[in-house]
């Protein structure tokens, strides 16, 4: 399907299922938040967090961490023991068991083997019926969300929109949080899976449209937002993945752990140079090539991986490296005592693979904030999405693709021994003021409106 060719025909879709007028009451809301994860994942918390502390009354229906049945969760004044990419992730090994190893990359990934005969002739079946699972499943959502009579429903992600949507246009009005760029708006020539043929992806981008035009507003980071805009007419709000103010849990632990930067936890002095990589220990990341590049720098180079558990295929290439006494691996840290963890780094890497899905270009991701807050210096892959940070927040370099052990040295020493080479950082949108331009762009006024409603 040519984008240009069916622009105009998308449009006349998007206005017509869009509900012109619908407007938010001023003062306090009751705001019901949908998601198809709880609390611990981080960005939708931090959204949490903000609309409560900005006077709202704020639900949140999400499968239990449990059953996995939706339930009703309220009260975000404090971060919770476990958050994605803080803290241990669920279904992941606590500190000191083994994790799921990551793939040999020698082997090619799962679904670009060929399939059996049998394989191909069920795999439609089980998708239409893993589907309808899923349709009951969120439908099970519904009931609580009209239970709460709310003022405003935000929907995050797009599959659960295109779920919900239909049903809810009536109770309130509604906001769709993309949060990346979803594989059906991917305008480009690569195939997004091997199974989808022209027709399944034109039927997927059509589905995508209708839901998004069901929406009020429809929200999603800097790059997303330019291209659904771009390729699709479809105003997107910007929301800004960046750091919330956070809640102080305990204040005297926070106090004490403000010396336990990176630094002070390895037992590092001054002249020892920290290069950090903070996320997940998962394929794609560019952790192998990050231990193959601190091979081929001073001895007084050190590599920290704040990765919590990690795969037996990542510890079998740190054991073997000759570096290996120089790559450490620590342990997630709540999030109130992340920018002081990192603060002890000389710099932040972020280098992956090469995507294998394309859509997968266009995000930015958390980490670039955090590091970004702890006015950490950062060397970042030239994709989309990364570069887009750095030309608009400053702070990281870019190194261009293809990314090489060699390459990645030559910059990291570069920028270590001339740090003024690396953009200046520019201050990134405060989470509170996103999120009050978004109820700001759906008519509501009074951004600290003081008690929640009854």
């Amino acid at each position: 399907m040519s984008v240009g060719g069916s622009r105009k025909a998308l449009l006349v879709r998007q206005r017509a299922g869009r509900r012109p007028g619908r407007t938010l009451r001023h003062g306090p809301l009751r705001i019901v938040v949908v998601s198809a994860t709880d609390v611990r994942d981080q960005r939708l918390f931090k959204q949490l967090h903000v609309l409560e502390a900005l006077g709202h009354d704020v639900s949140l229906v999400a499968p239990d961490a449990t059953t996995r049945d939706f339930a009703v969760t309220t009260g975000f004044s404090r971060f919770p023991d476990e958050v994605f990419g803080m803290g241990r992730p669920a279904g992941a090994a606590p500190t000191g068991e083994e994790a799921p190893p990551l793939p040999d990359r020698r082997r090619r990934p799962r679904r670009m083997r060929p399939r059996s005969v049998v394989g191909r002739l069920l795999a439609p079946l089980l998708r239409t019926l893993t589907a309808r699972r899923e349709r009951e499943w969120v439908r099970t959502a519904i009931p609580l969300v009209e239970q709460a009579t709310p003022d405003l429903i935000m929907v995050h992600r797009l599959g659960l929109a295109q779920q919900l949507l239909g049903r809810l246009r009536d109770t309130a009005p509604t906001v769709v949080d993309l949060h990346e760029l979803p594989k059906q708006l991917h305008t480009g020539d690569a195939p997004i899976r091997r199974e989808l043929d022209t027709v399944g992806l034109r039927a997927k981008r059509r589905r995508a449209i209708r839901a998004l035009a069901r929406a009020d507003l429809v929200t999603g980071e800097e790059p997303v937002a330019a291209h659904v805009k771009a390729h699709f007419g479809i105003a997107v709000h910007e929301l800004s993945n960046v750091m919330a103010e956070p809640p102080v849990n305990d204040e005297d632990a926070v106090r004490s752990q403000a010396a336990h930067s990176v630094r002070s936890r390895l037992g590092l002095g001054p002249s020892s140079r920290i290069i950090t990589y903070l996320g997940f220990a998962q394929a794609g990341r560019g952790l192998e090539l990050l231990v193959r590049t601190i091979e081929l720098l001073p001895s007084d180079h050190h590599l920290a991986l704040i990765v919590g558990s990690t795969g037996a295929r990542l510890r079998e290439v740190i054991d073997r490296s000759p570096a290996a006494e120089r790559i450490h691996l620590l342990d997630f840290v709540p999030q109130d005592q992340l920018i002081d963890l990192l603060r002890g780094c000389d710099l932040g890497v972020y280098l992956p693979d090469p995507p294998e899905r394309p859509h997968a270009h266009v995000c930015m991701p958390t980490k670039l904030f955090e590091f970004h807050a702890a006015e950490v210096p950062m060397l970042v892959a030239g994709d989309q999405g990364l570069r887009e940070f750095a030309d608009r927040y400053g702070g990281a370099a870019v190194l261009d693709r293809p990314v090489t052990p060699e390459s990645a040295a030559r910059s990291i020493q570069d920028l270590i021994q001339h740090p003024q080479t690396v953009p200046p950082r520019r201050p990134t949108p405060r989470l509170e003021d996103v999120m009050t331009s978004i109820l700001r762009a759906l008519g509501w006024t009074h951004a600290h409106a003081g008690p929640s409603p009854a």
